[in-house]
């Protein structure tokens, strides 16, 4: 499936901008390509493997055994095929057995590696959670660069424009040399600027295409994204949907219950070992042999036998390994406790920085659109004053950095909202494009 994924995105990329790849394709994308993930599945595979197995001693375990001699004449000593089965010469049995209960040890284990299972799908959800949200944060990242290049291009159109017109104020004798040759240097700055914006475009696109397994050289075309709506939590909403749903939280608490069902498979190990087993066989060879014949020699129940087996079994002494065993399962839950207290802690945590962080940056948002808005009529009103003389070239020069500044603040803003807006949902458990 990835290659086939590879090939038709390695198409879709080869025509003309038009064929741009939403965040939904590169997650897409990204999940059919990521090693990480193949190999987090086949571990959920093993557990589940694993699972099955534990759950055999359920089942009645049924053996079947049959030997043949060949010697080539019967009793009567008459010749036999060489290859036919001889009535007198083989023996075979069919037998049924099944353990009718050993303290619930089965089920225990059983329950161990269920709980083993479902931890290995929660970590199987988390490295999905965290493959999608590190293709999002990167997709934001190559539309931040992409936005970066086109003011970075913007303005380096524009200081040619001032060249011209300190050069025209120049040599009508209202501007001195100085502005005119400050001009020539700021195109050279926003020469290397726009270099420098290029090389972070670059860079940025490579990480993403790595995380979506196609060559990082390749230019990736994508479709921008700069709506955005009012976070949706409140504190309260995100703290209870963090210990409902997220897949790190239901891995821990697996992962403390597995153990804590171990710990009471070793304290087991101390108490006196009670079984009850139950056993069927049949001799098929006195079943069905009868004189050189293959016939019924009889019923069933007189070539069977069957029987129940109570055994107990008390440990007098193992030199303590039984209890030491047990007492490093006790230490093994104690531990696994105080993890899940610490992921606990961490997540409340998280869950108030991320959501105070992108109230923050949302209520910035207006005033970074206003200073965009506001550093555009300045800078168009110092270019009048520039051109009639009255304001300076180091005044023309700041209010076109401020309008730089500002527009390229705003787009970063936009981006960085909308990735923590991903970074919440992936922290509440809600799945990201999966």
């Amino acid at each position: 499936m990835s290659k086939i994924t590879v090939f038709v995105l390695l198409a879709a990329l080869s025509f003309s901008g038009e064929n741009t790849l939403t965040l939904k394709q590169c997650v897409e994308t990204g999940f059919a390509n990521s090693l990480e993930l193949k190999t987090a599945e086949e571990t959920m595979r093993q557990a589940e493997f694993t699972a099955k197995r534990y759950f055999a001693p359920f089942l009645p375990a049924v053996d079947f055994s049959f030997a043949n001699t060949f010697l080539g004449f019967d009793d009567a000593g008459r010749d036999i095929v060489l290859g036919t089965v001889n009535p007198h010469t083989y023996n075979s049995s069919l037998s049924v057995s099944y353990n009718f209960y050993n303290m619930f040890k089965d089920k225990d284990r059983y329950s161990y590696y269920q709980k083993k299972y479902f931890e290995a799908e929660a970590a199987f959800a988390s490295k999905k959670q965290e493959a999608a949200y590190g293709i999002t944060s990167s997709y934001y990242e190559v539309l931040n660069s992409e936005k970066t290049v086109q003011v970075r291009e913007k303005a380096l159109s524009q200081r040619k424009e001032y060249l011209k017109l300190s050069e025209s104020l120049f040599r009508s004798g209202i501007k001195s040399k100085s502005d005119y040759l400050n001009a020539q240097i700021q195109i050279k700055k926003s020469e290397v600027a726009l270099w420098d914006a290029e090389n972070d475009l670059k860079t940025s696109r490579a990480g993403l295409n790595t995380r979506l397994g196609i060559p990082p050289e390749k230019e990736t075309l994508l479709q921008d994204d700069i709506e955005y709506l009012a976070p949706q939590y409140t504190l309260e909403k995100l703290i209870q949907a963090v210990f409902d749903g997220n897949f790190d939280w239901k891995k821990a608490l697996l992962a403390r219950d597995a153990v804590l069902i171990s710990t009471a498979l070793e304290e087991r190990n101390l108490w006196p070992v009670v079984r009850l087993d139950g056993a069927y066989a049949l001799s098929l060879s006195s079943y069905l042999l009868g004189n050189a014949e293959w016939t019924h020699a009889g019923r069933l129940d007189q070539n069977s036998d069957w029987g129940l087996k109570l055994s107990v079994t008390y440990p007098l002494f193992d030199g303590e390994v039984a209890s030491l065993k047990y007492e490093l399962a006790k230490s093994a839950l104690a531990v696994e406790n105080y993890s899940l207290e610490t992921l606990r802690r961490d997540l409340l945590e998280k869950a108030v920085v991320y959501l105070s962080n992108n109230i923050k940056v949302f209520s910035e948002l207006n005033s970074y659109r206003e200073q965009v808005e506001l550093a555009k009529e300045s800078m168009e009103l110092i270019k009048n004053r520039y051109q009639t003389g009255i304001a300076s070239f180091l005044d023309l020069t700041d209010a076109e950095l401020n309008y730089i500044s500002a527009e390229i603040g705003y787009y970063q803003m936009i981006y960085t909202f909308k990735t923590q807006k991903y970074n919440l949902d992936r922290l509440a458990g809600v799945k990201l494009f999966w």
